[in-house]
């Protein structure tokens, strides 16, 4: 498996911070928001740009909307709110996990050839040890080989080769 390190956790965050800049369900969502809640919330919802902001900081989980009234005049649930902040905050971990698992996939697929390319380097020089060991005088056996002009000539240089010296 791909270990997680710090290059990937920043990656994560990065990809995040970008993707939320400029991810259409952030300023889908921010328009809705003005549309919905200018009145009821003008501090953060009046503008297109405070809006923008408020959805924002409610993905990076810095804070809830204060502004936006969590119950109605009457002491009833204000669930046009809620439902619209819940569901913008669903929608936006769903993508936010979606890039994490492109980020962590990327990694591992990056990781996994790099392993693969690594085992195929080892084994390459593996066998080329094992090539050597089966006959340590391959060497002079192809120099004998390229040299010798006929068979006499190769006799003879292998009697020599293999003469006991007494």
């Amino acid at each position: 498996l791909a270990v997680l390190n710090c290059h990937s956790i920043h990656s994560i965050m990065v990809a995040s911070s970008v993707g939320l800049r400029s991810r259409p369900s952030c300023v889908a969502d921010s328009i809705a928001g003005v549309s919905l809640f200018a009145d009821e919330a003008p501090d953060d919802f009046k503008e297109f740009n405070r809006a923008f902001i408020a959805m924002f900081r409610i993905t990076a989980a810095e804070t809830w909307v204060d502004s936006l009234p969590e119950q109605d005049q009457d002491g009833t649930i204000n669930y046009q709110a809620a439902t619209f902040i819940v569901s913008y905050i669903i929608i936006e971990n769903w993508l936010l996990f979606q890039v994490s698992v492109a980020v962590l996939l990327e990694n591992f697929v990056s990781t996994s050839t790099r392993m693969d390319e690594e085992e195929q380097v080892e084994r390459a020089v593996e066998q080329a040890r094992e090539n050597e060991l089966r006959n340590p005088m391959e060497p002079l056996l192809v120099q004998l080989l390229r040299e010798y002009s006929d068979s006499a000539d190769l006799s003879k240089r292998l009697s020599i080769l293999f003469q006991a010296e007494a």
